[in-house]
């Protein structure tokens, strides 16, 4: 019984990881950056700086509840859940 046990709370542990949506996967976001070319003038061009992403550290994000939008969905509700333990107690 204690291997189910701790089954259960590993699976009730671990978030659910999809894809960044800042990112896709990548951990290296372009950023538009406006250049001027001086004050007298209207006319300017963008230019493209690539930086780390901030929003993921490995390419995915935890997966937060369409419900509550604060906590994350685990493994316990399985793969194609969009919400998390807590909201499914309380239907």
């Amino acid at each position: 019984m204690g291997n189910m046990t701790s089954e259960f709370e590993r699976l009730r542990a671990t978030p659910i990881k999809d894809e960044c949506p800042e990112c896709f996967g990548d951990m290296i976001v372009e950023t538009i950056v406006p250049i001027v070319r001086g004050p007298d003038v209207d006319v300017g061009f963008h230019d493209y700086i690539t930086e780390n992403c901030y929003e993921c550290s490995d390419g995915k994000v935890d997966r937060i509840c369409t419900e509550c939008e604060s906590d994350v969905v685990t493994l316990i509700m399985g793969n194609d859940s969009k919400i998390c333990w807590e909201c499914s107690e309380n239907e």
